[in-house]
């Protein structure tokens, strides 16, 4: 036999904290603090549209380090752009 009880969302918090930080990271989490942190960063990025890339531009990961640079730029129509994101699965953000 089994008992199923709804238990709503507010006194879950933690639970709920390390789903939401896992999913917007994409990895596996086990520390709420910090990961919660990192995926609301993430998300902020994510909500900015991302700007049409140029020969040239480059883009560097926060967590990792790694960088990219455009050779040759998109056929992908500015709409339908998404923002790069690093193997480690952070958003990548533009260097100057």
């Amino acid at each position: 036999s089994a008992t199923l009880i709804h238990t709503l969302r507010g006194r879950t918090t933690l639970a709920d904290g390390l789903a939401n930080a896992a999913m917007d990271a994409r990895r596996d989490v086990t520390e709420p603090a910090n990961d919660l942190a990192e995926s609301k960063a993430a998300n902020a990025q994510n909500e900015a549209p991302p700007h049409e890339p140029k020969k040239g531009d480059r883009f560097a990961c926060p967590r990792c380090g790694c960088t990219l640079e455009i050779l040759q730029p998109t056929t992908v129509r500015p709409h339908q752009l998404r923002p790069f994101t690093c193997q480690c699965g952070m958003v990548m953000t533009p260097t100057p």
